[in-house]
């Protein structure tokens, strides 16, 4: 019996039936990420344990909020920074 086939096996067991619910959000959400998120979705599938769905959700979001920062115009870039109160270099 392979994993796809062990994961489908009916369970009673709470953790086990939250834990493949949280799977499956999971998958769900990194199959509907466009392939510039290749990498992205690689090294949260690498990970030794399924994060939380949340913790997906806060790891996509900071990526798509990096690349924006990175494409936006330089004084854009100043501006956020400025606002975030960080101290940057921009090159």
């Amino acid at each position: 019996m392979d994993g796809m086939e062990e994961n489908s096996a009916p369970t009673t067991d709470l953790d086990e039936f939250d834990k493949r619910e949280n799977e499956d959000l999971v998958m769900s959400l990194l199959s509907g990420l466009g392939s510039e998120f290749s990498e992205l979705k690689h090294n949260i599938l690498r990970s030794k344990e399924m994060p939380l769905y949340d913790e997906v959700i806060g790891i996509v979001e900071n990526e798509i909020s990096a690349r924006n920062l990175y494409d936006a115009p330089k004084t854009k870039r100043v501006a956020l920074a400025e606002e975030m109160n960080e101290n940057v270099l921009i090159v």
